[in-house]
C-alpha cells in the first residue's frame, strides 16, 4: 500500500477506535488530535505498530488536516474522520480506482448512504453541487500540495467547499467512488455538546461570511449573509427564556459581526462547563 490515512480528532476517544482496525492494510496512520489527549496517544500507539498519533494545539480542522499532508510520505493520503466508519479494505479498493484512472483525478470522495453512486462518477460541478462535503477523501499527495492545501482562515466549516472551489479551478477533476461511509454525526463525547455546538454555529457564519468574501467581495459579501443575521436576532428574541437555544443564535450573531469586522475566527468552545 502507499496510501497515509489522516484523521483529525477532537476530543473524540470515544469513537476513533471504531475506524482503526479498518485502516492495516494503510501504509500508516497520523491522527492529529486537536484536544492533546496524551492517554489517548499511548494507547493507540501502544496497540497499533503503523498508527502515530499527533499531539497538536486546536488550531482549527483545516491547520491539522494540512499538518497531516505535511507529514506523510506516501503518494496518496486518505482523510476522514472519526465519526465517519469505513468499510475494510477500502484503502486498497481506493487504489485501484486511481489506477483504473490512471491517476488522472483531483480527488476520490466517499459518501454517505443516502448520496451513495454505483460506479466512479464525475462530478461537474462539485463546489456547487457536492453539498454533503468531503468529510472522507483520497487524492495524490502533490496535488494537495499544488492546490496549496485548506485554507487555514477557516477554524471550521466551509474549508472543503473553498478547497474544491480551487481544485476545479487548477483543472483537476472530482469523482465519487462506490464506498460509502457510515456517518455517525459527531465525533466527540456528548457531554461537550452544547459547548461543541455554540462553537459550531459561531464558525459556521463566520465561515460562511469569509468563503462569500473571498468569491464576491466585501459588500456583496455582507448583502448575502445579513438575511442570517437577521433571523438570528429574530431567534434570539423568540427564545430569550430558553438559555441553551438563545445561545446558539447568539453564537451566530457573534460569528457574522466578527466577520464584518474582519477579525479572525478566534472563537474556541468552553469546555470546563
Amino acid at each position: 500500500m502507499n496510501t497515509t490515512v489522516v484523521i483529525v480528532s477532537f476530543k473524540s476517544e470515544k469513537k476513533i477506535y471504531n475506524n482503526l482496525n479498518k485502516f492495516r492494510t494503510a501504509a500508516k496512520v497520523l491522527i492529529i488530535e486537536n484536544s492533546e489527549n496524551f492517554i489517548m496517544k499511548k494507547k493507540i500507539e501502544k496497540k497499533f505498530q503503523n498508527i502515530e498519533v499527533i499531539i497538536n494545539k486546536n488550531q482549527g480542522y483545516s491547520q491539522a488536516i494540512n499538518l497531516g499532508a505535511r507529514l506523510a510520505k506516501s503518494k496518496y493520503i486518505f482523510f476522514c474522520t472519526p465519526d465517519n466508519f469505513v468499510k475494510k479494505n477500502t484503502i486498497e479498493k481506493l487504489e485501484n480506482f486511481a489506477k483504473l484512472l490512471n491517476d488522472k483525478f483531483g480527488v476520490l470522495s466517499l459518501t454517505d448512504y443516502n448520496n451513495r453512486v454505483s460506479k466512479i462518477t464525475k462530478v461537474r460541478k462539485p463546489w456547487k453541487e457536492y453539498e454533503p462535503g468531503i468529510g472522507s477523501f483520497f487524492m495524490k499527495k502533490k496535488v494537495f500540495s499544488k492546490i496549496s492545501g485548506f485554507d487555514e482562515k477557516f477554524f471550521l466549516y466551509v474549508e472543503d467547499k473553498d478547497f474544491v472551489k480551487r481544485l476545479v479551478e487548477a483543472k483537476f477533476l472530482f469523482y465519487r467512488v462506490p464506498l460509502t461511509f457510515k456517518d455517525t454525526k459527531g465525533s466527540h463525547n456528548k457531554k461537550y455538546d452544547q459547548q461543541i455546538l455554540i462553537n459550531k454555529n459561531w464558525h459556521f457564519m463566520w465561515s460562511k461570511f469569509y468563503f462569500h468574501r473571498k468569491l464576491y467581495g466585501y459588500l456583496i459579501s455582507i448583502l448575502i449573509t445579513s438575511p442570517y443575521l437577521v433571523w438570528a436576532l429574530i431567534k434570539t428574541i423568540q427564545y430569550i427564556n430558553n438559555q441553551k437555544k438563545s445561545e446558539i443564535y447568539k453564537a451566530r450573531i457573534s460569528g457574522l459581526i466578527n466577520g464584518y469586522f474582519l477579525k479572525k475566527a478566534w472563537f474556541r468552545p468552553n469546555l470546563d462547563k
